[in-house]
């Protein structure tokens, strides 16, 4: 019995599930996007004094065991290889699904739905590996962006040059919404703008050590076309889950440089093989206390 499969929502029922986590998933109308509220639940949800206690309860909502379980199994995939019938995409869509609905819940007028992947990662992503005789470098810090020469070439006029590549089917994205009644003409809306974006990365992060720091790009810039492009935001943040590790990152479209940076936090990576679902809760809970700007002024 596979208790891991809540992406797949609408094909299941409770006798999926063991007897001690039925009473801990209930199907709603999954007709539509993952975590809609409709506009009668946003009128429910409106005043102050409710969403605060809803913040309150937030912050001391215990740990399920469902959750702790597809935390568990997702970070333990990594003892095996990726391949293209492994089950780390599902173990990490289904983890992703569940933390982003604790930590951006409907009550909240919050929505978690898949969403394309950007620009960016349309062909997968390539790292250069460093030579053998590079020195060491701090792989965690992103590189400056600066105009690259081009690689040197054997004498066959092919680039030496070696990559690490994450391929397309190995990412995966999720859009967090957030909803907002506009008026006009005296008539309420409710509308759902981007607030953050979640990327994953399938990688056993094998040759990360050797990772060349004259990559032109960073990890985390799989969520700058995203926020910018996609989402119209202006400044925000985004999580990246990184193989095991799970990454924390700010975003400022008006930094032409670095737009994507790691989140000003020394937990802004955290090792989940090593780090217990509490420790990444607690960081979590006061990173997405951030509101985005967006580039149209609100």
């Amino acid at each position: 019995m596979d208790v891991h499969s809540l992406i797949d929502a609408p094909d299941m029922n409770l006798h999926d599930l063991p007897a001690e986590l039925e009473l801990q998933y209930s199907p709603t109308d999954m007709s539509g996007p993952f975590g809609a509220v409709t506009a009668q639940e946003h009128d429910d949800h409106a005043t102050g004094s409710d969403i605060s206690m809803v913040d309150e309860q937030q912050q001391t909502r215990p740990i399920d065991d469902l959750l702790q379980t597809l935390y568990n199994t997702y970070h333990t995939s990594y003892v095996f290889d990726i391949t293209k019938i492994s089950a780390h995409k599902k173990h990490a869509r289904d983890f992703a699904f569940a933390l982003l609905q604790r930590h951006y819940p409907a009550s909240r007028q919050y929505r978690v739905e898949a969403t394309a992947l950007g620009p960016l990662c349309k062909y997968g992503i390539n790292f250069i590996l460093k030579e053998p005789y590079e020195p060491e470098s701090d792989i965690d810090t992103p590189p400056s962006k600066k105009k690259k020469s081009a690689p040197k070439q054997n004498k066959h006029g092919h680039s030496d040059l070696m990559f690490h590549n994450i391929e397309p089917e190995n990412m995966v994205a999720f859009a967090v919404k957030k909803g907002v009644v506009e008026v006009n003409d005296g008539v309420e809306t409710l509308t759902w703008r981007a607030h953050t974006y979640l990327v994953i990365l399938l990688d056993d992060l094998s040759t990360f050590p050797r990772w060349s720091r004259d990559n032109v790009n960073h990890r985390g810039d799989v969520l700058s076309d995203l926020s910018g492009v996609i989402g119209r935001i202006r400044r925000g943040h985004g999580i990246l889950f990184f193989g095991p590790r799970l990454e924390l990152y700010s975003y400022d479209a008006n930094d032409a440089k670095l737009p994507v940076k790691p989140y000003q936090s020394p937990n802004w990576k955290m090792d989940m093989r090593i780090t217990s679902l509490a420790e990444v809760d607690e960081v979590l809970r006061n990173f997405v206390r951030q509101e985005p700007m967006y580039k149209d002024g609100h």
